[in-house]
């Protein structure tokens, strides 16, 4: 909780993908990539529920595995506040090739709002709908419930949980500095914006095609730009990152989309902004992971 407002972080991760398939559960320097984003999560001191909003068995598989592997648990007591991350299974509607992310994260938000018990979760592992269990209780097997998590009362304070803020986190934006998550939500409350998005700085140096001829991109021509230190920063243009989205539920819900009328741009560099699109950028990134923190690192 921040300013007395709850927030809930969705990393949103399905099978698929057409320029690298099934990247978001490959192993990025010993873990799922997927992971990297959830780990960065439950370390934040503002998250109040930690959701994967994931699609496609092979997602559930890794996460089952994860959160019953020795090294979840020594990680969970390691100081950190360790919010047990929830696995909500998205609708093939919201997991598709050109759904857009907005469509999982407020699926996400109201199913678990709206039916957050144990039924839920156990309907969640089993594919079965909480109305479905509500009518048919044979449906449900308690002695098998507690395969989807190690102890529900790890996650009953979720219940009537209502978000007010709505952080999203990409799997494919594996590297965040610690605090980076606290800082992005200290600087989108204390500046009074209603959304949030990370983006790396570039120059305006642009080129595009029009009616087949290609043509810069900056009213000043090709011969005459500047250079790139002469550059004010009025000049210079931030491409989202895909890192982090801090949206307003309200602005969410009203029009959406994660970015509202007034966002605030955080800037971010190097390891930061970058993001895993194709298999170059997966082999690329992870090198430059190991080679600066080693294996395994967070």
């Amino acid at each position: 909780m921040i300013d007395n407002k709850k927030v809930v972080a969705i990393v949103t991760a399905r099978e698929g993908s057409k320029g690298l398939p099934n990247k978001n559960f490959m192993s990025f320097n010993g873990k799922p990539l997927f992971i990297w984003s959830v780990e960065a999560a439950m370390k934040s001191k503002y998250i109040d529920m930690v959701v994967i909003a994931g699609g496609g068995d092979r997602v559930w598989d890794t996460y089952q595995e994860y959160v019953s592997s020795p090294s979840f648990t020594v990680y969970k007591n390691s100081g950190s506040r360790g919010n047990f991350p929830i696995y909500y299974f998205r609708s093939k509607e919201s997991m598709s090739d050109t759904s857009k992310n907005e469509e999982a994260l407020i699926e996400t938000i109201e199913s678990i709002e709206e039916n957050f018990n144990e039924d839920f979760l156990y309907g969640q592992k089993h594919r079965v709908s909480p109305m479905t269990l509500k009518t048919d209780p044979s449906r449900m097997n308690p002695h098998t419930r507690e395969v989807f998590i190690p102890s529900l009362a790890e996650v009953v304070s979720y219940k009537n949980f209502k978000a007010d803020i709505v952080v999203n986190l990409q799997p494919t934006s594996p590297y965040r500095k610690n605090g980076f998550i606290d800082d992005c939500l200290e600087t989108y409350i204390n500046n009074g914006h209603d959304s949030l998005l990370a983006a790396g700085e570039v120059t305006p140096f642009l080129w595009g095609l029009n009616k087949g001829k290609w043509e810069f991109k900056v009213d000043c021509g090709a011969c005459n730009r500047k250079m790139r230190q002469a550059l004010t920063p009025e000049e210079l243009l931030y491409h989202d990152s895909g890192s982090i989205y801090v949206t307003d539920r309200e602005v969410l819900f009203k029009t959406g989309c994660r970015v509202g009328d007034n966002p605030y741009i955080y800037a971010t560099e190097g390891l930061s902004s970058m993001q895993i699109d194709s298999e170059l950028d997966f082999k690329m990134f992870e090198i430059l992971i190991k080679e600066i923190h080693g294996n395994n690192s967070t």
